[in-house]
């Protein structure tokens, strides 16, 4: 069966349609939405290469990220989009439409894909419907709750910083009033520090800008989940571990189609690291502002490289070449050995290592099937369309074989990886100059917060105690 919105189905999509549709669409661009990475967002370090799908009736895409939303192209005749219109039209005469509506795909046979979805402004594409009478054929778009979360901005974080991650999400989780029972979001390890000044202080930019900015830098992607019977979405900060557990329950016990999951762990010699060899680097270097204390300008950059082979989970991995990734987090030393953030940078490295190693799915499954959120998937694409078959029946007269042309239903579900290499290129953190660095947290190298004492001269001092790489500690004293 078709596609649903609002209990009326789209048209069918059949091969007659889409051969028609590349011949004949009057639409010039492949997709209708435009560059949401150019500049000035593409200094952000969040770049999609796979912004938008290609207009193509009767799939829906659904990508990971805030940045993205998910899209359905169907053609429905004149009645059906009118009734649409009437359907979604805004509270207030003139109000641009926020009426959602509830999209429905099925095959019968497997799980039921049903999301609240809205309906962008219909799009003419034919006088008439070709082969089915003189009806206009229109283009219908389709979106997610996403796609309005490009109307909120910051605020005027210059003046009220964010200077917690607690406090940045809430912030994106208020402002696009997401109820308590849609959102997940679980504070993050003591090692992430504080957000970055360009976040922290961001003023009026597009909200899905910061919360991919601050997703990518604690380790986490915002992946948005549907729930069949109940059609609203789950709005999730996800972590790894919790993307590799969704990951399994996800594709298991599922017919593939086509494609797979490639093996990026297996038993390493001193030249082999199977196909984890073709997209890992050998180390991973983080570089740092380093910054004139007594001028507070930048005045070089300091980097720390972690090896591929001394990073949990990847122990003996042969490999070569080098991944860079700069942060906003500022330093005044000139040797990596002795900086505060050193293992801030060990876990950025694991964290690029891991997402790309884990990211290791590409396969198309038969039918349309539910899919566990997934911050390791690209995108989930649904594909439904009708296709010409041939059966052999016996003639009921004589017995003779016949063959007999029917049109099919076929649907499948596909899930994509991300582009090899893709990384953020800029991630955004920030350490208190006051405390000398590092958060003091699970495996963090910085140093206890910052303490006063009085001295019995009559002095006011402070102290600081600070982990130095090698496992020793430094006190240092300073008048106040």
């Amino acid at each position: 069966m078709p596609a649903w919105f609002n209990e009326r189905p789209f048209a069918f999509v059949t091969d007659k349609l889409l051969d028609w549709w590349k011949k004949n669409s009057p639409e010039p661009f492949p997709t209708q939405f435009g560059s949401i990475t150019a500049p000035p967002w593409n200094n952000w370090g969040i770049f999609y290469p796979h912004q938008f799908p290609d207009m193509q009736p009767g799939k829906l895409w659904w990508p990971t990220g805030a940045s993205r939303f998910g899209v359905y192209y169907g053609v429905a005749d004149q009645d059906t989009v009118e009734a649409w219109r009437d359907e979604t039209e805004g509270d207030v005469e003139a109000e641009v439409s926020r009426t959602g509506g509830t999209f429905v795909m099925t095959d019968r046979t497997n799980e039921t894909i049903q999301r609240t979805m809205y309906m962008l402004p219909p799009r003419a594409i034919s006088f008439y419907l070709p082969g089915e009478g003189k009806s206009p054929l229109w283009l219908v778009t389709l979106v997610d709750v996403r796609y309005w979360w490009w109307q909120y901005n910051s605020g005027d974080l210059l003046a009220y910083p964010e200077t917690s991650w607690d406090g940045l999400f809430q912030l994106f989780k208020d402002t696009l009033e997401i109820p308590d029972d849609e959102w997940e979001y679980t504070t993050p390890d003591d090692m992430y520090l504080q957000p970055g000044n360009l976040i922290a202080q961001a003023s009026h930019y597009p909200l899905p800008v910061l919360m991919d900015a601050a997703a990518w830098s604690i380790g986490c992607r915002i992946v948005v989940d549907f729930d069949e019977e109940l059609v609203t979405g789950a709005i999730s900060v996800m972590p790894l571990d919790q993307s590799k557990i969704n990951r399994e329950n996800g594709i298991k016990n599922k017919q593939a189609l086509a494609g797979g999951r490639y093996d990026m762990r297996s038993t390493f010699g001193a030249t082999t690291g199977r196909d984890a060899g073709c997209i890992l680097p050998e180390k991973v270097t983080v570089s740092f502002s380093r910054i004139d204390p007594a001028t507070g300008e930048e005045i070089g950059r300091t980097a720390y490289s972690k090896d591929t082979a001394t990073t949990d989970g990847f122990e003996g991995y042969s490999l070569f070449g080098e991944v860079v990734i700069h942060d906003t987090a500022e330093t005044t030393s000139e040797d990596p050995d002795d900086s505060d953030l050193i293992y801030l940078a060990d876990q950025l490295a694991f964290d690029y290592l891991s997402y790309e190693a884990e990211s290791n799915v590409n396969v198309t499954f038969v039918g349309l099937r539910y899919l566990d959120p997934c911050g390791l998937y690209d995108a989930v694409e649904y594909h439904e369309y009708m296709y010409d078959d041939v059966q052999n029946i016996p003639d009921p007269e004589n017995g003779y074989i016949l063959q007999d042309t029917i049109e099919r239903c076929m649907s499948y579900t596909k899930v994509t990886r991300a582009p090899y290499l893709w990384r953020s290129y800029t991630l955004h953190h920030y350490i208190d100059p006051n405390s000398g660095g590092g958060s003091g947290g699970s495996g963090g190298s910085g140093s206890t917060p910052d303490n006063t004492i009085d001295c019995g001269d009559g002095t006011r001092k402070r102290f600081t105690i600070r982990r130095n790489s090698n496992g020793t500690y430094t006190v240092t004293l300073e008048n106040i």
